[in-house]
């Protein structure tokens, strides 16, 4: 059981702690399970989970920081691993988000709804396997997706879903938001999230415009 802590944008701890790389670099290694958790909730299942299961090396990453939730003890439950969750059913766009960056998008669709733009949000959980049962699903139904991921644009999430879409032939348009080809420097982290386009105005901003060119 690998526990990656630190993943993502980690900020003060400066540039060579960014956790940006280890989705893709695992990605590459055959039978490694890959999860990341919504909130602490999910990360206390993944790592019981991860200590059921006898079969696989498993990883599991998660942030440098606080969690969100007072009640968070909460009894043990076993997670059926390469499975996706739907936390909210949306029209015409589907946002595929991996790990808590996942709030910050709920937030932006929060304040997307009443523009009448409705995003789904679908938390993939795990990046390896990934749920592929869902992501036709969601294919099939939504014309766009966006991928959000605290994470390096080449070899993560992005790249495994554009690769699904390549392998199923399907015509979906595909955007993402991800951590850009490039080393990320020292910075708070609103200023960076700010910079990269993980804070919700952000978000916000570049969903609508989405949403508004398929409209067209």
């Amino acid at each position: 059981i690998f526990c990656i802590d630190r993943a993502g944008i980690v900020g003060e701890d400066g540039v060579t702690h960014h956790g940006e790389f280890d989705l893709a670099f695992l990605r590459s290694v055959p039978n490694m399970i890959i999860a990341s958790p919504l909130d602490e909730i999910v990360l206390r299942n993944l790592l019981y989970t991860a200590y059921l299961n006898k079969k696989n090396p498993f990883a599991i990453r998660y942030p440098r920081g606080r969690g969100i939730h007072k009640e968070w003890q909460q009894p043990f439950e076993q997670m059926i691993i390469g499975k996706g969750k739907i936390l909210r059913e949306g029209e015409n766009m589907a946002v595929i988000t991996l790990g808590p960056i996942g709030h910050n998008i709920a937030k932006a669709i929060d304040i997307l709804e009443p523009r009448n733009i409705y995003p789904a949000h679908i938390d993939l959980q795990f990046l390896k396997p990934i749920d592929e049962e869902l992501l036709d699903n969601l294919s099939r139904k939504y014309p766009i997706l966006v991928t959000v991921e605290d994470g390096t644009e080449k070899g993560g999430v992005f790249s495994a879903v554009a690769e699904f879409l390549e392998n199923r032939h399907y015509p979906n348009i595909l955007h993402h938001i991800a951590i850009p080809d490039k080393f990320i420097e020292h910075g708070d982290i609103p200023s960076l999230y700010n910079e990269l386009g993980f804070d919700v105005n952000n978000l916000v901003d570049q969903l609508e415009k989405w949403s508004k060119l398929s409209d067209k």
